[in-house]
């Protein structure tokens, strides 16, 4: 038996419940609370747990996990991106009271869309009832079932309104609002909103078919002409590329050559790299870094471990480590699973040796003595109990922003809703040591003065890095 975690009065829950009752899988509905600090991070509802560890946080990824194999996947896949980009953060939004001419007249037209597309069966794309079916239906049950909601949107869509009232009265929909009870109206859509934490946005140049008409989006044609010529051009050409030069080490500038230095953000030692911070960390930096070798650029392809801050800090705390050792264990780490993804680092250093104190020292003492530096006063969380200012990473609390609500928010961002977060600005904050209560109390903060920084700094870079873009 599978365990379908939810809050209540959420519509997303049917989508999983219906397409459970198509492939017979018993699931057990757990009403839970969107505050509990029991659920699975990222605590967005509802969610599958499909096993132990293994768990499905998305309605409609989860409704496909349990749907039986089904036919003309691509077109049942229009329909879903469709239903998650287009319709629902339509419906979201005018299910939470927000009334606009914009808003109602793009979603009579996603209803307009609907309608000319219900064909005389009982699903959008075949015969018989396919997931697709079940996602949509399941994001409109509130809204066709209220009568204010139906009379103002869904007047002249008979066929729609068929579609809606046969799919409704079958077993395996019956069975779902039977386990579930989901009322109609703004109340169940604000139970969404509050179970993803945060509410979906509107895309901008709304296409209301899904369908991107834009110039960027048109397929360019390529002429047999074309091909024929790169083909040519290629043939007549391949004897005559050099061969790739040999690495050499150290790499330093090389007058008249053209010189190539690369580097990506530094990855914090508080984690184990996994494939997203990879992706999102150094693999472009490779990519281009390859590209520059096979054009035998004088390439040098640097990166390291940013080993400052809070988030070691906070690290060590946990693991009862001193920042030291933390920064020696997870250097290895990190440095291990890079070379083993083959990462082509020239160098892959750490921000606490020596040579680059030195240089940050230095940096810094300059800037000071040169009056490129001033003192600021800001407010910040005082915890009274550890008799310390809490840094961003040593504060947590319930997040600011409009509609997410998460509790456990850190002072620079919040994982609920992606946002970054002003630590003064965290509802009920709670300091990440002892969790008591912190104050806002005055402190002096050093800043760069960047007005007087900015001509001097705009002089050096036309005058050192001619032929850079502006972006």
């Amino acid at each position: 038996m599978l365990d379908l975690y939810t809050n209540e009065n959420n519509p997303a829950a049917l989508k999983i419940l219906i397409a459970g009752n198509f492939s017979k899988t018993d699931i057990n509905v757990k009403i839970v609370q969107t505050n509990d600090r029991k659920l699975e991070e990222p605590k967005i509802l509802p969610y599958l747990e499909i096993a132990a560890n293994r768990t499905i946080f998305m309605a409609n990824t989860a409704a496909r996990y349990l749907f039986p194999p089904q036919k003309n996947e691509s077109e049942c896949e229009h329909w879903i991106s469709w239903e998650s980009i287009i319709l629902s953060p339509l419906i979201v939004q005018i299910g939470g009271n927000t009334k606009s001419d914009t808003l109602k007249s793009s979603l009579i037209s996603c209803l307009k869309y609907l309608n000319e597309n219900i064909k005389e069966n009982i699903s959008l794309i075949d015969s018989e009832v396919q997931v697709c079916d079940i996602i949509i239906w399941s994001t409109l049950y509130p809204l066709y079932n209220d009568p204010n909601f139906n009379k103002e949107y869904f007047n002249g869509f008979d066929e729609l309104i068929t579609w809606l009232t046969l799919l409704e009265s079958s077993e395996a929909f019956q069975t779902a609002l039977n386990t579930i009870k989901i009322t109609t109206g703004a109340s169940a859509y604000s139970a969404l909103v509050n179970g993803m934490r945060c509410a979906p946005s509107i895309p901008l140049n709304l296409s209301i078919s899904g369908v991107n008409n834009s110039p960027q989006h048109a397929v360019e044609a390529v002429t047999t002409e074309e091909v024929n010529a790169a083909k040519e051009a290629w043939l007549n050409n391949v004897s005559q590329i050099s061969g790739i030069k040999d690495e050499v080490y150290p790499v330093l500038p090389k007058p008249g050559e053209k010189n190539v230095l690369i580097t990506s953000a530094l990855p914090y030692v508080n984690n184990v790299p996994h494939l997203g911070n990879i992706i999102g960390c150094v693999l472009s930096a490779d990519v281009f870094a390859r590209f520059s070798r096979l054009c035998n650029y004088n390439t040098l392809f640097i990166c390291g471990t940013d080993e400052y801050g809070t988030a070691t800090e906070t690290k060590a705390l946990e693991e009862g480590l001193t920042p030291q050792q933390i920064c020696d264990k997870y250097f290895e780490i990190h440095n291990s699973i890079y070379r083993w993804f083959n990462i082509g680092f020239d160098y892959f250093g750490r921000t606490t040796t020596p040579e680059q104190t030195k240089i940050v020292q230095e940096m810094f003492l300059t800037l000071n003595n040169n009056g490129f530096m001033q003192i600021q006063v800001v407010d910040q969380l005082l915890c009274e109990n550890c008799n310390r200012y809490l840094a961003d990473r040593f504060v947590e609390g319930v997040c600011p922003h409009l509609g997410c609500n998460y509790e456990d928010a850190r002072g620079d961002q919040c994982d609920g809703c992606g946002k970054l977060v002003n630590a003064v600005e965290l509802k009920n904050p709670r300091c990440k040591i002892c969790s008591k209560p912190p104050v806002i109390r005055n402190s002096q903060q050093y800043f760069l003065d960047l007005p007087k920084l900015e001509p001097l700094l705009l002089h050096w870079i036309e005058k050192s890095a001619p032929g850079w873009s502006h972006k």
